[in-house]
């Protein structure tokens, strides 16, 4: 929030704000740091969750690989696409979709097109993965269909 500032009465070249203004706008940007480190937080504390449960599992079938059985299924959860480069933008209504390959079977999320050049493509998508035993291995990826249609 830009903060208004005023000529100063003793001297015209220089410009003065008010206190109390300085104050409540400082406790505001404040506040929204709270607010923001809670939602962080939260967040931190889901995904450790999420990993410790995957921890125990994997750690149960290190201990007892038979336990597995023939077939078991995996939930792989996908939420967002991000990119680290804040800097980088793509053409808006460039559509994106997410792809896991798992033992010789595709899944795929609907197509999300990007209003605006931001990226930052959203799916909320949860896949349910059929797991035929402890080698099996899962890639992930991100395609962009507007480039690769």
């Amino acid at each position: 929030e830009k903060m208004k500032s005023y000529p100063n009465p003793n001297n015209p070249d220089e410009k003065v704000f008010s206190v109390k203004e300085f104050v409540e706008t400082h406790i505001k940007a404040e506040y929204l740091l709270l607010i923001q480190a809670d939602e962080v937080d939260y967040e931190l504390d889901n995904v450790t969750q999420e990993r410790q449960a995957l921890q125990e599992e994997y750690d149960k079938l290190l201990k007892d690989p038979q336990s597995v059985g023939e077939t078991s299924s995996m939930q792989v959860k996908v939420i967002e696409a991000v990119c680290d480069d804040d800097n980088f933008r793509i053409n808006p209504g460039t559509s994106f979709s997410v792809i896991v390959l798992c033992d010789n079977y595709k899944y795929e999320t609907e197509e999300v097109v990007c209003e605006t050049e931001l990226f930052n493509p959203e799916f909320n998508h949860t896949f349910h993965i059929k797991i035929t035993g402890p080698d099996d291995k899962v890639k992930v990826i991100l395609r962009d269909n507007t480039r690769f249609a």
